[in-house]
């Protein structure tokens, strides 16, 4: 009996060597999901390059600022429910009913300003808000002969948010005509900017002697980095209105974390840790078209069209650079992600009490999406506002659907996930009139 213990503990001690020397190798490529800025945009199925009336207008298409008469505070809240349902084409490995992720977060405070100088409008605004979701959860089950314990429960955890303070400017250089720009920056001892990924795996195995294995991998990211974004507005006619977005490049320095902990039948050696602060994420640009068109002076129909590749996602370490969502290292996927968004806004004439209701519904889908994107394939939005002389409060909620997301992992092979998202979010917008 003793002998076969120790043939175990060999094997087991060259299962955490190999295990140690791939360390800076997640096991699981992380995920995240952009977060629709604001109520308004959610209800217009994501629609909010040329929308006015839409209290996060500064962080959606600065160009919007100085068209506004009033400064103004808003403060946003969200709440999202995503469930992923996830399998491996590794027939030794079989997914397991993962919980719901129920996210609760602020998505916009904010603070915008118009003023006239050399009797030119322009407004400045300060704002923070999250882009990035990195909430996960997904668990797996694995039956391996071949493995240390034939019996083994997978959990992936994932938590964080990708956040920004943002600093915009305005101008108003033509009647019909109108610019902005907004800097962000994204440091992580100001607001949420970190990624947290657990994968724990406990596994046993009954045969000729029965024992257990533990599991723990923990890696912390925290980034920090900056870009511009570029606004444009076009008064077309009285009626139909144009506008454009672009978004730089941004360049992330990551100081991550890596901790990594094995047990053998209850005993759990020294965690094997390790830092750098040398690591990087790129994430790419992106650009956008807006139009709006009014039918009757209280109908309103948006279309945007969108692009990003998302192929450069890229997280750079000392060993490598991967494909940041789908896990490649090498023969990096076409990513590349056409979205359309269409809305229709309504607002009534008959008061209610002190407020106008605002009714709207919209829908997007995704007419080319490579292999994998963040964006949700399809969706479906409806939402109502409250619009008053100095105060507006704005609700929406929106339906996402993911399809076919594919990632590579570092030991189970592909990772096939369909995601469900039902997202809620509502804002409160208190106008200081002049």
């Amino acid at each position: 009996m003793q002998f076969y213990k120790v043939i175990f503990f060999i094997f087991f001690i060259s299962h955490i060597n190999a295990a140690y020397c791939q360390s800076e190798t997640p096991i699981f490529p992380f995920t995240f999901r952009p977060i629709t800025p604001g109520p308004v945009a959610l209800s217009l199925g994501g629609s909010s390059i040329v929308h006015m009336d839409d209290p996060f207008f500064a962080i959606q298409n600065p160009a919007k600022l100085p068209l506004t008469t009033s400064p103004q505070f808003t403060l946003g809240l969200y709440n999202a429910i995503l469930k992923e349902i996830s399998h491996l084409d590794n027939h030794r490995f079989s997914g397991t009913e993962g919980a719901n992720v129920s996210e609760f977060k602020v998505n916009y405070l904010g603070f915008s300003c118009p003023f006239q100088l050399f009797s030119i409008n322009m407004a400045a605004a300060i704002s923070y808000y999250p882009l990035y979701s990195f909430e996960r959860s997904i668990s797996f089950q694995q039956n391996d002969e071949n493995a240390m314990t034939d019996q083994r429960q997978w959990d992936i955890n994932q938590d964080g948010y990708m956040s920004a303070i943002s600093i915009a400017y305005g101008i108003q250089f033509h009647p019909d005509w109108s610019f902005g720009f907004s800097l962000n920056f994204f440091q992580d001892d100001l607001f949420d900017n970190q990624l947290k990924q657990e994968v724990l795996m406990q596994g046993y195995r009954k045969a000729l002697i029965q024992f257990d294995e533990y599991y723990r991998q923990s890696i912390s990211h925290e980034y920090s980095g900056s870009n511009l974004n570029l606004g444009l507005m076009w008064q077309i006619s009285s009626r139909l209105k144009a506008g454009a977005v672009f978004q730089t490049r941004r360049e992330n320095k990551i100081s991550s974390k890596i901790t990594e902990t094995h047990g053998f039948n209850g005993n759990h050696p020294d965690s094997n840790i390790i830092i750098s602060d040398s690591d990087n994420l790129e994430i790419p640009m992106s650009w956008g078209i807006g139009l709006s068109y009014s039918l009757i002076d209280n109908w309103k129909l948006l279309m945007d069209f969108r692009q990003i590749s998302w192929e450069k996602l890229r997280y750079t370490n000392s060993a490598e650079t991967t494909q940041y969502i789908s896990g490649s290292t090498e023969g990096f996927q076409d990513l590349n992600v056409h979205m359309i968004h269409f809305g229709s806004v309504y607002q009534s004439k008959h008061a209610i009490g002190f407020f106008f209701p605002v009714f709207r519904m919209g829908f997007s889908y995704c007419t080319d999406r490579g292999m994998i994107h963040p964006e949700p394939d399809t969706t479906i939005g409806f939402g109502l506002g409250l619009v008053g002389k100095n105060l507006d409060f704005n609700i929406g909620y929106q339906y996402q659907r993911y399809e076919d997301i594919t990632q590579e992992t570092a030991q189970a092979g592909t990772l096939r996930d369909r995601i469900r998202n039902n997202v809620i979010g509502m804002s409160l917008t208190y106008r200081i009139k002049k």
